[in-house]
């Protein structure tokens, strides 16, 4: 079903109905963003209420007096976006103050460019994912697809949404979060294995593995591969493309993608200076 578009909060936040004019609840009836069949919605529209008949004589004063005035008719189609939005427990408007909270983080620290990565969410039957050429570094609603967990997936998601859907089939995870960590690349051209030497890291990450593909970018090679060693570890590394971090949400995953960066810089410090001589 398509219609709920820009419906982020409960329709009796902001009354909206009053400030749209004659047409009300408007909703976009765009199709297929989110994997639905469209369903033809209702506009609201205005009613002359007058009189019934003729007006006889010695009619009442008040039901004069309504003739001409305009009644609004309630429509269900907000009521019915709003919950379909919050299908899942938590609201999108919600959702997007987290993945913009998120992808900040994740520009801000060098680990996406500015239309690289891409972050999603499980929620009932659905995924919530980033669109495809979305700016992590400053997202907005329009950049927040959803796409079930069966069936078609909206051209307008991510190029990965595909290996997103596979690891939530495969694994309990509440949250994904793929990234470009430059030194966690560098390292996954001459390792199978990651195994962090500062102390975090060896805590939180004893070894993180390194997979390779032929087509290391939105192929259902790659998908099958992360899913498969999602299973067991919560991040993995793709030789020369990057990391896919699970979690039980968004912010469990960049802390497992910020520690091995980290974990990836200061091993990368050592290579250094051990070549060095040091």
């Amino acid at each position: 079903m398509a219609g709920w578009d820009g419906y982020f909060s409960p329709p009796w936040r902001g009354a909206r109905a009053g400030r749209r004019g004659t047409t009300g609840n408007r909703v976009s009836a765009q199709k297929a963003d989110r994997g639905f069949e469209s369903l033809p919605l209702r506009q609201d529209s205005r009613l002359q209420v007058t009189a019934a008949g003729s007006h006889a004589a010695g009619a009442s004063e008040p039901r004069q007096a309504r003739k001409g005035a305009t009644v609004k008719r309630i429509s269900w189609v907000p009521w019915v976006a709003w919950w379909r939005s919050c299908v899942g427990g938590v609201s999108l408007e919600d959702l997007l103050e987290t993945f913009s909270q998120v992808g900040k983080d994740l520009w801000g620290s060098g680990m996406v460019t500015s239309h690289g990565g891409n972050l999603s969410v499980r929620r009932e039957g659905e995924m919530v994912i980033t669109r495809t050429g979305a700016l992590l570094g400053h997202l907005t609603q329009e950049d927040l697809v959803r796409v079930p967990l069966e069936g078609r997936i909206s051209p307008r998601a991510s190029r990965e949404a595909a290996l997103h859907r596979a690891v939530y089939l495969s694994t309990s995870a509440g949250a994904l979060v793929h990234s470009h960590p430059v030194h966690a690349i560098a390292l996954s051209f001459y390792r199978d294995t990651i195994a962090p030497k500062d102390a975090e890291g060896a805590y939180i990450l004893p070894s993180v593995p390194v997979v390779e593909v032929s087509q290391p970018i939105g192929s259902q090679e790659l998908a099958q591969a992360v899913a498969q060693t999602l299973r067991g570890v919560p991040i993995v590394v793709v030789r020369g493309h990057g990391a896919f971090a699970k979690g039980c949400d968004l912010w469990d995953a960049l802390h497992y993608t910020s520690v091995l960066e980290t974990s990836c810089r200061i091993l990368y410090l050592l290579l250094l200076n051990e070549a060095n001589g040091h």
